[in-house]
Formats: structure tokens, sequence, C-alpha cells
């Protein structure tokens, strides 16, 4: 039958055309005017309508099955599929040809359409000034290429040229030192010590002439022989030497953990730092390859960079070195941050001016009447310590924030009522009419007696005396929960607060079998917690702290769950209090063995509260913290004063 009879029947009429001829075996069929079909798309005129034979053979009831077809007819299917072979050729061929001809005309698309991009249409200065916003806002930028200023340096071309000319991307650096890794320098570590070097005074270089934040950090090293510390000495060395070229740039220098060698190159640079407004230095001077003699303060490496006329914030923590015989100009420091160890073995501290805590403070407030921001970590004999000192007090007339850390060592049978009196004397010292931040913490041994709570909070009288509006309080003290209600009832004005109670004691296996200790009293008790819960009954008293929004809280037992949500459910409603917009809190766990982690129903409590609005992190404080681990070029990030 001819395959094309039907079609001229049914399109005769619109498929004449004049002058074209179709013939079938010789035989003039009619004039026609051939129809688009799917096949005329492919230009190739080898591909022919011919290729709707191809779904039919005589062997199609024999496919899919498992039929072994004789010589005769394996002969026979193979010529049967040359044909669709050789077109199925030509199809992949063409389709390769119009893939490369479509990737052809996309990369010039693409190419010009970058053109078209707002990006290349942004000027150079505001692109700097949002790389600006790249930098940490918290610490300062690390020698990473995984974070800005160096990653904005691997993005493209035109970029890295913004960024390496922009000398404010430039301005501050945490600068790690490679830590030698066994007993010998081999030739590795002096390639990565030059590297590092080289890295150091590019990144200093770009920065051009603006004032400069630069923390220099040195990782606890092994012990080592004295002729590997000696040349170790000499490569640290150059790091402190390419820093000092740039002293006149000097705005704020972070020291932490660094040999007399490295300190010294910048023993004799403090006239030439008129910019040097902070200086944080702590724990400096280890020995590495001679001992320093503490005790003469001359020979202290930085004493004349102490000096610095325009210094304004300062951190001297555990420095072997007394603070009061530096020429600091005390009166001009806005923020200041001490760490000493008071009476201790010489060899190890030198001796100070003052080993009476009370002492210090009052020879602070005497002197500094600048200060906004003040913290004191405190070690000292409990012996020693006090004493009956009798000293007036001093008004800090513009201290805002106060961060005290007091230990009192050996004073084990002493009463302790005589802790709570050397703490209010050291509080007595004081007026702060301007206070807002205040935290306080008791270390080892201080505050305390065996595990014996302060029937007061020491600082209460200084708080009315002083008639400051606390914003702010982080207290670590075993006090009792009474002592704690009476000192919140005073501070109504507090939106952050944050409290640690004791431990409890774990239960342990003798011979004798299971032995539980006795509780150790608590301060966040169920009576704390109902006192801080607003009710629309007010018959139980004024509401604590009504304005709190963020409250932290460290070994918290599980049997006070219920009141602490509670407590968190009201005061994210709409009683006549602020909104409880974070709480924090790590619990104790009654049973340690098994899993340690929040038991699901307290977990399913927190989710309650969340539910309401409030920003909740509920945990046991056995759980592993999720904090994102330290990397190596984060290692020794300086703080800052007053970062609670």
């Amino acid at each position: 039958m001819d395959p094309f009879a039907s079609r001229a029947d049914n399109g005769a009429e619109e498929d004449v055309e004049e002058g074209r001829e179709w013939k079938l075996h010789d035989v003039t069929l009619l004039t026609i005017r051939p129809t688009r079909t799917p096949y005329t798309l492919w230009q190739n005129e080898a591909i022919t309508p011919s290729v709707q034979s191809f779904g039919q053979s005589r062997f199609n009831y024999l496919l899919q099955t498992n039929y072994a077809p004789s010589p005769d007819e394996l002969e026979e299917v193979r010529k049967l599929v040359q044909k669709p072979e050789d077109e199925v050729r030509l199809l992949n061929e063409q389709i390769s040809q119009l893939q490369a001809k479509r990737d052809k005309l996309q990369s010039f698309i693409d190419s010009h359409r970058a053109l078209l991009s707002p990006a290349r249409r942004i000027p150079r200065d505001i692109i700097a000034e949002v790389f600006l916003q790249c930098l940490p806002t918290n610490r300062l930028p690390a020698c990473s290429t995984g974070e800005a200023p160096l990653l904005l340096t691997a993005i493209c071309r035109s970029w890295r040229q913004i960024a390496l000319t922009t000398p404010r991307l430039w301005r501050a650096i945490h600068f790690v030192f490679p830590t030698l890794i066994g007993y010998t320098i081999d030739e590795e570590f002096r390639n990565l010590s030059l590297g590092r070097m080289e890295g150091l005074k590019l990144w200093l270089e770009r920065a051009r002439s603006v004032p400069l934040h630069v923390s220099f950090f040195l990782q606890h090293t092994p012990p080592i022989p004295r002729k590997v510390r000696e040349e170790l000495a000499i490569i640290y060395s150059q790091f402190s030497d390419i820093l000092s070229c740039y002293s006149s740039q000097w705005k704020s220098l972070y020291f932490h953990r660094l040999p007399l060698n490295v300190l010294l190159p910048l023993q004799a640079k403090a006239g030439d730092a008129p910019l040097l407004h902070s200086l944080s230095l702590e724990n400096n001077v280890i020995e590495l390859t001679e001992i320093w003699e503490g005790q003469i303060g001359s020979n202290y490496p930085l004493f004349d960079i102490t000096g610095a006329s325009s210094l304004r914030v300062l951190q001297l923590r555990f420095e072997r070195v007394d603070p009061l015989i530096l020429p600091i100009h005390w009166e001009v420091l806005t923020e200041l941050s001490l760490g000493l160890n008071l009476g201790f073995n010489p060899t190890t501290f030198p001796p100070m001016t003052f080993v009476n805590p009370i002492q210090i403070i009052h020879r602070l407030a005497y002197t500094c009447r600048s200060l906004r921001k003040c913290a004191l970590h405190l070690s000292a004999p409990f012996e020693a310590t006090f004493g009956n000192m009798d000293a007036p007090t001093q008004v800090w007339q513009h201290l805002t924030e106060l961060d005290v850390q007091l230990g009192l060592y050996g004073s084990e049978g002493s009463d302790p009522s005589h802790h709570l009196a050397a703490w209010k004397g050291f509080f007595k010292t004081i007026t702060t009419p301007a206070l807002s931040h205040l935290a306080v913490s008791a270390l080892d041994g201080a505050g305390i007696h065996g595990f014996d709570q302060l029937a007061e909070v020491p600082f209460v009288d200084l708080i009315l005396r002083s008639g400051c509006r606390l914003s702010f309080l982080d207290l670590d003290m075993q006090v009792t929960d009474k002592a704690l209600m009476d000192c919140l009832y005073c501070t109504p004005s507090l939106s952050t607060l944050h409290l640690v109670d004791m431990m409890q004691p774990i239960p342990y296996v003798t011979e004798d079998g299971m032995v539980t200790p006795e509780p150790n009293p608590m301060t966040l008790t169920q009576g704390l917690f109902e006192a801080l819960t607003p009710t629309s009954d007010r018959s139980n008293g004024v509401v604590l702290c009504p304005l709190l929004e963020t409250i932290s809280l460290k070994q918290c037992r599980l049997i006070h769950s219920d009141a602490m949500v509670a407590f968190a459910l009201a005061r994210s409603g709409l009683l006549e209090t602020a909104k409880l917009e974070s709480f924090s809190a790590t619990f104790q766990l009654e049973n340690l063995t098994g899993n340690l982690r929040l038991p699901f129903e307290e977990a399913a409590k927190a989710q309650k509260i969340k539910e309401n609005g409030v920003d909740v992190n509920w945990r046991s404080v056995y759980e592993e913290r999720t904090l994102q681990r330290t990397m190596a070029h984060d290692s020794g990030m300086p703080s800052l004063i007053g970062e609670h």
C-alpha cells in the first residue's frame, strides 16, 4: 500500500503545489507540497520518514524472552539493526554538534551578561566599606584565609585589589607565634617561621599609616634543650623587631605569654608610641633562655611603655612586676584590669607594695579618678589579707562597671563570719554612685568556710550607700537564699542576672556499700523562684527584679524545674513586668548512671517556655558544650575589660 496515499487524500487541497511531483514505481500520483512533519526539523537528508518502520520486526514476539536465535536468524538480526544503528550514530553526532553550538552561545551570553551586573557599577569606596563590615566585631581578625580580610583577597582580581588598597582592613591582627613541636628546630619550622614573618610584615605594610591594634600570643612550649631555646629566642625576637618598626602607629597592644627575649626589642619604644591607647599584658616574661629578676621594676622590659602619655586602657594580669612601681599615669586611665598574686613566693612572683586587697582597691579609688571600668582578680593568703584596717571611703564618681574575683587561701578553721567581715570591709572602702554593672566571684576558699553560706551579700551596703541603679549582676558566691533575695530587693532595676549555685556531692561506693553524702545548702531554692514569679495576687509582696529580661543560672537542682517553668511563663505574659527574653540554665543530675544529658521531661519543659517566645538554653552540667572548637589561629584571643 502506498504510504503517502491516505495523506494525499486527506490534505490534497492544502498541500497542492505546482511544479513539484512525487513518483512511486515510475507512476505519477499527484503534485503535492509536503507538510512539515517532525522529521523535516532535521536538516540532514539522510534521516527520512523510514524510521517509522523501525518499531516493528518479525522478531518482536521473541523480545524479552530466553529464545536463542539460529545462525541464520542471528545474521538477519544483525542486518536488521544495522541501519537503525547508523541513524543513531548520526543523531548522536548532530546532538554533539548542537550541544557544542549551544555551549558556545551560552558562553557568549554569560560573558557579556557579566557586563550587566550591578556589582560592577558599585563605587570602589562603597565596596571597601562593605569589606570593613566583614571584619569580626567581637575580637581581632586572625591570620586565616578562612576569614576577612585575607578571605577577601581570594574572591576575584578586582576585589583583591580593593582589599589590598584599603588600609583600614589591615589595622588589626591577632598573631599566634609558631609553636615548636619536639626538641629540635628543623628546616620545616624555620621555613614556617620565615613565612609567618613575611606574612606579618605584609599585613602591617598594607595598613600604611592607620593606627594599629596588634595581639601577640605564644602557646606553652615543652621543656627543650638550652641550645634550642637560644635559637628559638632569636627567631621569636624577629617578630618583635618587625612590630617595633611601627611603634608610631600603635593604638592597642596585647601581649600574652611572651618570653623576655621577645619583649626586649620593644623596651625603648615608649617615646615613639604617641597613639598608644590600650595596653594588655598577661603572664609575660616567662623563662626561655634566662631567668628575669622580677624584683627590680626598671628591668621590666615594658617599663617605659606603661608610661605612655596617651594610655587610657590598661590590663596587667599576673605580670612578674609590681604594677604600683610602674610609671603609669593612673589619674587618666578609664579602664583597668589587674590580676595579682599577693604574698606568694617572691621567686615566682615579685613582692608587692601592698598585700592587702583593701589597700589595693583603696589606692586605685584614690588615684584612678577617671575610671569607668575596673576588673580585679586578686589572690592572697587569708591571714595577711585584711586585718583591722579602717580605711576611709573613697568615691569612685565615674565608675560604671566593677568586676571582682577574690581568692582567700589558707583559711581552714576560720569562722565564716570572718570572711563576711573581710568582704564587707573590702566594699566599704568605696562608693560608686554611677555603678550599673557588678560581677563578684569568690574563688576557691574565698567567702566560704567548708560548705557554709554567707548570711549576707557583702556588697548590699555598697549599693544602698551609693544609690546606684544596677542593670547587670553576676554573682558566684555561696550565700543563703534569704540573703540573695534581700540583695535583689535592693536592685529593682536589674535587667540581666547571672547566678551560680553550689555543686551537690556525688554518692560514692566504699567497701561497706553506697555512701550518700549530706547535701550542701543551696542558694537557688524554691523560695527564690517563687519570689521572682509575678502573680496577679499582690498579697505576697512586691515581685523581685520587675525589669528582668535575661537570666542565667548554673548548677540548678532538677527538683526546682517546675518552679523555674512557672517563673518563666509568668514573665513571658502580660503582667506588669518586663518580658523575659532569654533563660539559660545548667542542671545537676540526681542519677549519674547512664545518659548524662538533660532528662526528656525537663527538655519538654524548656520547649514549653520556648513556645512562649523566650530564648531557652537548658542542659545538664555534664553535657559537652556545643560551642565551636577554638582553632589554632584563634588561640589566646584577647578579651575586653568588663566582658563578663
